[in-house]
């Protein structure tokens, strides 16, 4: 009987140490389980930052061709004025004359 109790507790400690080391293997696999998620979470979050970026340097492009544009409208203005300012200043120079102040009087 004592021979078959010690097969027994052998048995026992056997299916013990099989338990043991499946937890051990369980534990192991759940680390490595976390850390592929942490992997995954950074590498979204990476991602979304990435998608970000592209958005906003998109919007800065659009922003810069916005202002060189109206740039470009503010130099044409400039140009129309400087011309208008011109041609004021050609009549101007043209009604000063003495000539043509005598002829105004007349």
């Amino acid at each position: 009987m004592l021979v078959g109790s010690s097969i027994m507790a052998n048995a026992i400690m056997e299916d013990y140490k099989v338990l043991a080391r499946g937890e051990e293997e369980t534990t192991r696999l759940c680390a490595e389980a976390e850390a592929m998620m942490k992997t995954a979470r950074d590498g979204a979050a990476n991602s979304a930052l990435m998608m970000e970026k592209v958005a906003a340097e998109a919007v800065a492009k659009e922003a810069e061709a916005r202002a060189a544009k109206v740039l470009e409208e503010a130099d044409a203005d400039c140009t129309k004025l400087n011309k208008a300012v011109e041609e004021l200043q050609t009549v101007g120079t043209i009604l000063d004359a003495p000539e043509n102040a005598t002829a105004l009087v007349m």
